[in-house]
């Protein structure tokens, strides 16, 4: 009996030492699982750069942009383009900075996030509680960190660091150099840029510095990152290293090829100076009329004001080629998603402006590129939208695909987007896609209550657009019409003839009065 009772003990023991073998294996495999699963998810990089028109070769095309500069030197930009899928056709929500990082940091356009202008944040004027991308990274257990201007604020209230941020962020520093922001241009030596640094250096080299702290403490225990990184230039004013600008040769610089605007544009569509009317060395020649800037402004100044801006834009080409090296140097390219865009255009005097703010190309439309590890480059002709940005780290990153925000009360549902996600045109260039795409602003733009609202949509041919009462309200008040243009891109990419009223047009109008009207819905590719 004894006996029995020993080798009935012996062997319950020996069950429960096997039991606790395969659980323990089953546990060290769920861990191994897990962490296989994490580790097939992707770190997200994300390059702004704010007031950036399409200044990279890979986005120029003399038939459809000829604006564009043939002598920018971005050397890194272009490396980045060569490993990325370039969409040479994006636009912009909006063409100011708080309204066009809202709308792609939220994945909603501008009537759901109800910010219209630079002073309004979004958690005050949207409705229910909008999931910015960085929060929805931040859900899915990664390390989120902003750095320089990401979000259109220089607080941690208005950079959303509640609800987007692992550990608060890195304010954009105003550049030591900028002792002269009075002036709109202004070259700094070597020298003065060591003792008083730029602001972008120092976001750079936080950058580099975040990139670093990834590489050491977390890459190994499957802690991912979205790491978003905002360079300020070339924004105003154009301060900028003499070494990037003395790259440039003034004799070899343009002036704008269509100083004027259309015919038939109305003032409330054409916000001519906009911030150069705060700059000392400017403002003088537009001080009976901001509108008459560009006949009063002497040739040689518009030059400097070019070369100026260009010169920023190798500066910031610079700065993030020092980040792209950084990822060179840890090898952290096969495990991350880098996006590259800009928040909206520019204009270097072209239709009678200088600055942002219009609903033309030039303002609308803007760099982007996305290099996803394992897809193939390319280059696509489609129309696409920054609001597609959104959706398309998420899916990128190895989340799948997030719902297209309902009809009606979509300010109220947390996780959807207005935009579409660019996967099927990078898995396919010739996929199924939108036709058009959808951009507006409001007037005044600076300063008292909003009184018009425009409405723009481009299609591969022609770009309309209807300027409108404002009220806040929707549908647009349509049937109240102010003004409308119509512009055959195709034939006239400088857009100084508005064919609105043209004959031999009808039947286009009719047609894109159409689109426009039935909104982005109707052209999105999977409603």
């Amino acid at each position: 009996m004894e006996v029995t009772c020993r080798l009935l003990l012996l062997l319950l023991c020996l069950v429960a030492s096997i039991t606790d073998a395969k659980q323990h294996h089953h546990r060290q495999h769920n861990r191994r699982s897990h962490l296989q699963n994490e580790r097939e998810k992707l770190n997200v990089l994300f390059l702004i750069s704010d007031d950036l028109r399409a200044e990279v070769k890979p986005f120029h095309d003399q038939d459809q942009r000829p604006w564009l500069y043939d002598g920018i030197k971005t050397p890194n930009l272009e490396r980045l383009a060569s490993k990325s899928f370039v969409f040479k056709k994006a636009y912009t929500q909006a063409p100011r900075c708080n309204p066009s990082r809202t709308s792609f940091l939220t994945g909603r356009r501008p009537d759901t996030t109800k910010v219209f202008n630079n002073g309004v944040f979004f958690r005050d004027s949207s409705e229910g509680h909008l999931v910015t991308l960085p929060e929805f990274f931040k859900h899915k257990g990664y390390h989120t960190r902003s750095i320089g201007k990401v979000f259109h604020a220089e607080s941690s209230l208005y950079n959303d660091a509640e609800f987007s941020w692992s550990d608060g962020f890195e304010a954009y520093s105003a550049d030591g150099v900028n002792d002269k922001h009075d002036h709109s241009f202004y070259v700094v030596s070597e020298k003065e840029a060591t003792d008083h640094p730029f602001g972008d250096l120092n976001s750079k080299n936080y950058a580099v510095k975040q990139l670093q702290e990834y590489n050491k403490h977390y890459k190994n225990h499957g802690q991912h990152f979205f790491l978003a990184v905002g360079l300020k230039k070339p924004h105003l004013p154009f301060t900028v290293p003499d070494k990037h600008v003395n790259q440039y040769s003034l004799d070899d610089i343009g002036l704008a090829k269509n100083p004027h605007p259309a015919n038939g544009t109305n003032i409330i569509a054409w916000p001519a100076a906009g911030e150069f009317v705060h700059y000392k060395d400017i403002e003088h020649y537009f001080k009976v009329n901001e509108y008459h800037m560009n006949s009063s402004m002497p040739d040689d100044v518009a030059k400097h004001l070019r070369k100026a801006y260009y010169g920023c834009v190798s500066f910031v080409d610079d700065l993030f080629g020092e980040i792209m090296k950084e990822m060179d140097d840890l090898n952290l390219w096969e495990d991350t998603v880098v996006v590259f865009m800009s928040d909206h255009g520019y204009h270097l005097g072209e239709g009678g402006v200088w600055g942002k703010n219009t609903i033309w190309e030039e303002s609308l439309h803007v760099p982007l590129m996305v290099r996803i590890p394992g897809k193939s480059t390319a280059e696509s002709e489609k129309l696409v939208e920054l609001v597609d940005v959104y959706p398309t780290l998420v899916e990128a990153a190895g989340f799948g695909s997030i719902p297209v925000c309902p009809e009606n009360g979509s300010d109220k549902k947390k996780l959807c987007t207005e935009g579409s996600s660019l996967m099927p045109l990078i898995e396919e260039k010739n996929a199924t896609w939108k036709d058009s795409v959808f951009s507006q602003s409001v007037y005044p733009l600076y300063e008292g209550e909003i009184k018009y609202s425009g409405h723009t949509v481009r299609t591969g041919k022609h770009r309309y657009t209807e300027w409108v009462p404002f009220d806040g309200s929707l549908p647009h008040r349509w049937n109240e019409l102010v003004f409308s243009e119509l512009f055959d891109l195709e034939n006239d990419p400088y857009q100084m003839s508005n064919k609105v009223n043209a004959s031999e047009y009808k039947d286009v109008v009719e047609d894109m009065k159409q689109k426009l009207h039935s909104g982005w819905r109707a052209s999105h590719p999977s409603l």
